[in-house]
Parts: C-alpha cells; sequence; structure tokens
C-alpha cells in the first residue's frame, strides 16, 4: 500500500511558525516549527534497520516545493542502496564552506528572522548583544570546532554583571544555531550543556530609568531654546512618546486641523497604531517647525546625519552637559507619576496616554476607544503645568525689559524734575506716559501663542 505524499500546505506551515509544531508531508519527509522561531524540513529514513534523518534547510528560505525536490532526489538515491546522509556529508567534505563559521550562521539566520522584527531591525538593537558579545569570541568557530567550554567562557565575564544583554545574547546564539541545526550535522546538546554549566544568574534587579520629579521639570523646560534639537525635546516632553518617534516623525503623520499625531503600528511597541493628542503648545511647536521642512518628509531633519534625522544621544547629551538626571524614557515615567500623584488619571488612562500594553490580546480585541478626549484633557493639564516656567520666564524678561526703559526715561529729564520724580510728586504723570506708551504689540510679540 502506497502512503500518501503531499499532504502540507503551505499556509499551514505559515501558521505553525514560532510553535512548537511537527507536521509530516509523507515519505518520511516533515516539517519542525519551534516557539523560539526556528523552523526547518527533515527528512527521516531507514537504511540497514537503522533509522536516520537529515535535515534539508529551513524555512521559509527552503520552500515547501524545494523540500519535496530535495526529498524526492535523496529518496531515488536511498532507493538504490546508498544511505542519503552519508553520500551527502561525503559531497560537503570535498569543499570548504564558510556558511558553517557561527558569524556566518548569524548573517544568514538574521535575513529570515528580521521579517519578525520590528522594523526588521534597522534599528541595530537586535544584532547589539551578538556584535558586541558573540562574535567576537565565536565568531571564528565553525560547528565542528565549537565546544560547550569555548561558549561558557565567551558568557561567563557577562553572566551575572549583565544579566539582561547577556540572556538576550545567549537566547539569540541558540536561535540561530538551532536554525543552522536544519542544514549542519552538529551536537545542539552542547549549547544546553554551556547553559547549565554557566549556572543561575541570580535575582534579577530591576533598575528604574532616570527621572526627574515632575514638580522639577517647569523650569528645566523654560531654559530650551527655540534650536531644532530643543524645539524636538520639547514636543517630545509635551507629548511622552519615545525618543525613536520623535526623531523619525513625518508630516504626514501630523493633522494639526484635528491636532492628532497618528503612530503606525510598525511605530509602537505594542505593535498598535497610537494617537497621539497635541496640545496647543506643541502644535505652536510644529508651526515653529515648519522653517525646517524639506524634502525628506521628517518634522527635524538633519540631512547630514546617516539616517537623516536627529542623532538617537541629542537628548541625552544635553541632559548630561546641563547635568539633569533624567532620559528619554525617564520622561515617561515622570509624567506618569505626575497624572497619578494629582489624580489627574487612573492607572488605566496614565498607562493608555503611554501607548503601554496593559490589556490581555483577546481583552484588547473588544477595546474599541482608545479614550483621545480623555487623554486630551490630562496631556493638556500636562502641558499647561511643564510650560508655566517658561510663560513666566518670558514675563520676567519682559519686565526687565519695561524697568531698563523706565530707567532710561528717567535719565532723560532734566535735574529739577528728576528731583520732583525722586520725591514721588509727578510720579504718576510719568507712570501714565509711560503705560500709555505701551501698546499691547509690545508685550504680544515675546508672549507665545
Amino acid at each position: 500500500m502506497t502512503r500518501t505524499l503531499h499532504k502540507l500546505k503551505d499556509s499551514a506551515l505559515r501558521a505553525a511558525m514560532n510553535k512548537d509544531v511537527t507536521l509530516h508531508d509523507g515519505g518520511g519527509l516533515y516539517f519542525v516549527s519551534t516557539a523560539t522561531g526556528a523552523a526547518s524540513f527533515h527528512y527521516r529514513y531507514q537504511i540497514d534497520k537503522r533509522t536516520t534523518k537529515m535535515g534539508l534547510g529551513p524555512y521559509p528560505t527552503v520552500s515547501l516545493a524545494d523540500a519535496r525536490e530535495q526529498h524526492k532526489y535523496w529518496q531515488r538515491l536511498k532507493s538504490l542502496g546508498r544511505d542519503p546522509k552519508t553520500a551527502r556529508d561525503a559531497e560537503r567534505a570535498g569543499s570548504a564552506r564558510n556558511y558553517r563559521t557561527v558569524d556566518n550562521i548569524f548573517t544568514t539566520f538574521f535575513e529570515t528572522h528580521k521579517r519578525s522584527l520590528k522594523g526588521e531591525g534597522e534599528a541595530g538593537r537586535w544584532w547589539s548583544p551578538v556584535k558586541h558579545h558573540v562574535l567576537p569570541h565565536l565568531g571564528h568557530e565553525t560547528v565542528e570546532t565549537l565546544t560547550a567550554d569555548k561558549i561558557v567562557a565567551a558568557f561567563e565575564p557577562i553572566w551575572t554583571s549583565k544579566k539582561d544583554t547577556a540572556r538576550k545574547a545567549f537566547n539569540r546564539f541558540r536561535m540561530a544555531m538551532e536554525y543552522a541545526r536544519a542544514d549542519e550535522a552538529f551536537d545542539l546538546q552542547i549549547i544546553e550543556d554551556a547553559f547549565r554549566k554557566l549556572g543561575p544568574q541570580g535575582k534579577h534587579k530591576r533598575v528604574s530609568a532616570r527621572a526627574l520629579h515632575w514638580k522639577e521639570w517647569p523650569p528645566v523646560y523654560a531654559d530650551l531654546t527655540s534650536s531644532m534639537t530643543h524645539t524636538a525635546l520639547k514636543l517630545m516632553v509635551l507629548t511622552v512618546v519615545r525618543t525613536s518617534n520623535i526623531r523619525f516623525m513625518r508630516w504626514d503623520q501630523v493633522d494639526r486641523r484635528q491636532a492628532i499625531w497618528t503612530l503606525a503600528e510598525e511605530d509602537t511597541k505594542t505593535g498598535q497604531p497610537f494617537r497621539v493628542p497635541l496640545q496647543k503648545q506643541a502644535i505652536t511647536l510644529l508651526m515653529q517647525a515648519d522653517r525646517w521642512r524639506d524634502a525628506s518628509g521628517y518634522v527635524f531633519p538633519v540631512p547630514k546625519n546617516k539616517r537623516g534625522v536627529l542623532s538617537e544621544n541629542a537628548f541625552l547629551q544635553y541632559f548630561k552637559r546641563q547635568n539633569i538626571d533624567t532620559t528619554g524614557h525617564g520622561i515617561r515615567s515622570t509624567v506618569t507619576d505626575f497624572l497619578r500623584e494629582t489624580d489627574r488619571a487612573d492607572q488605566e488612562l496614565s498607562e493608555l496616554a503611554l501607548a503601554h500594553q496593559t490589556k490581555k490580546e483577546v481583552t484588547a480585541a473588544y477595546f474599541r476607544s482608545d479614550l483621545l478626549e480623555q487623554r486630551r484633557a490630562i496631556m493638556q493639564e500636562w502641558a499647561d503645568f511643564v510650560t508655566q516656567g517658561a510663560v513666566t520666564k518670558i514675563i520676567n524678561a519682559q519686565q526687565d525689559k519695561d524697568t531698563d526703559r523706565y530707567l532710561r526715561f528717567l535719565e532723560t529729564l532734566d535735574e529739577e524734575a528728576l528731583r520732583k520724580v525722586e520725591a514721588g510728586l509727578p510720579a504718576y504723570d510719568v507712570d501714565k506716559w509711560y503705560r500709555k506708551d505701551l501698546t499691547p504689540d509690545d508685550l504680544a510679540e515675546d508672549l507665545p501663542d
């Protein structure tokens, strides 16, 4: 009785991705997917009463049709009495293969894996732990020369001192090697042995981002200038978005008429679109930013930079120069405290204001409203609070300017008139002249819109 072949469909393979699943196509060809994101085809067969399995390559780099073609070839070879795996290993032994270095495995793996990353990993955060802590030590190794002790030696220096980084680097190393195993003959057990040898990392201690108390922000905001970097920072303080959102902000995302800035799903950590309400002060900043508008479409374009936008560390450098103990993420923590400590918002509304994911997936599917108008109200209160220092600074500057004008006017009086002024006799008349000379335009040109 002939066994059924070609049982699988590509849609079933896509649905199985990121799950621990094994699916059989028939004739010994099967598909294996893991929760870590690896997926591959394998061929299991018996020869001389011994069961052997061989990898046919990673999915989707190797398509279902490609896997079936390989399967057909190796089945035919087996029918001629040859061991498919032995034959393939002999073919490979005849030529040097760079693919089998850890460095090359990571490069190839990333091309497949990046589709699951935000922005296809363009920001470089996925690569960072690998680049700094894996490749310098293990990049030149091959699957033949790799041992558990070498893996331990690479990770031991950061295993307990940089726990998060070590965990990310090791998990990515494991994923890449699982990917390679689909096409390479080596024992994955060495990775698990290394993990056991490294031992526990110890209790994780969460470190909060540096953040100013919300009462300290008005004078800090008041000291910001009208430069591009400072204007961008002021807008970030008002809207409380992430640094990357401000740096890559585009004019086509902004509806000034409705006072809404819409972030696409690829621009948020939740993977959901998010509408940012723009306060009156934020709209004024965008009007000022019009002078930098160019063909790039960015609100804050810097053509000389590699990415054409503000540097990733521009705000941190300013905080460091001014000895301000906060970070971009710390601002978000500050505003959360402001909303909660002043009873302006409950936990759900304050979390939603910062585009935090607070709901389980099923619940979120039924949560239709993003509470835009409620968020608009509380974020306007934050804007009014944080900009009060800037308004006070402008008023004080205007008062200094007016006082200077008044003193210069007194210098124009002759001695007799000046004695009368000092005696307080014609003070009313001088004050009357001075205030009559001021016009609303004199004050308006220095006040914020």
